[in-house]
């Protein structure tokens, strides 16, 4: 009987561990409601529909994700075939970026998602930026005498450091973002198309190293903006 009784309190604890483990940011259901894809480089190009650039020493390339076979099964499907490889090596721990025009009304999605591939506790940061039209001319006019900084709209910055092995679903909620420029543009999220404004008009992705002369390489298997079923 005490056996029995203390397999009981086990069991109990478990489940509560587990329930207080849920993290509270994250929607309860993963239930996606909406979404739009901004890539999922299923058709083996990263320069065509859309259009990636990169820079500096951030090399990217679509891969088959036939040897990536570590991580949950479910996260491994949703990445599907093909995949983005990131790699590059680091100059005082700077690698380089990439990133994409988006122009997507984007204000009934929630968060943003992603599948990546790590290759350890090495495998690279990177910092997310969100670009929002609000001089309503769907364009980010920059600076080049700073660091390429907007001159008119706002830039939203998470940063990942992706340091585990294998495929891992990350989903940011847009609300966990940073104004990096505050005074200029309006200093809102607001990645509507009223008034003529672009919505959400690009994204870009600075990879930086753990190490300073050290490289970054990772997998992204998707990028999608979603809205979850409340």
């Amino acid at each position: 009987m005490k056996k029995v009784l203390v397999l009981f309190l086990l069991c109990c604890l478990s489940i509560l561990v587990t329930a207080m483990a849920v993290p509270t940011r994250l929607p309860q259901s993963e239930q996606v409601y909406l979404f739009h894809i901004i890539d999922d480089y299923e058709d083996g190009d990263a320069y065509t529909k859309p259009k990636w650039w990169n820079f500096d020493n951030a090399s990217i390339n679509v891969v088959s994700n036939d040897e990536l076979r570590y991580g949950a099964k479910e996260v491994m499907q949703e990445a599907g075939l093909f995949s983005l490889r990131v790699t590059g090596e680091a100059t005082q721990w700077y690698v380089g970026g990439f990133g994409t025009y988006i122009a997507k009304d984007a204000s009934k999605y929630t968060h943003l998602s992603l599948e990546i591939y790590g290759t350890g506790p090495n495998s690279g940061t990177l910092k997310i930026e969100l670009y929002d039209d609000d001089n309503a001319n769907s364009s980010i006019e920059q600076d080049p005498a700073k660091r390429f900084d907007p001159l008119f709209d706002d830039r939203f910055v998470y940063e990942l450091n992706i340091d585990w092995i294998g495929w891992k679903k990350v989903l940011i909620p847009f609300e966990d973002f940073v104004d990096e420029n505050p005074k200029v543009g309006d200093d809102v999220w607001n990645p509507d198309i009223l008034n003529g404004s672009g919505g959400l008009v690009q994204t870009q992705l600075i990879v930086t190293s753990a190490e300073e002369s050290g490289t970054a390489d990772f997998c992204i298997g998707s990028m999608k903006l979603v809205q979850f079923e409340e």
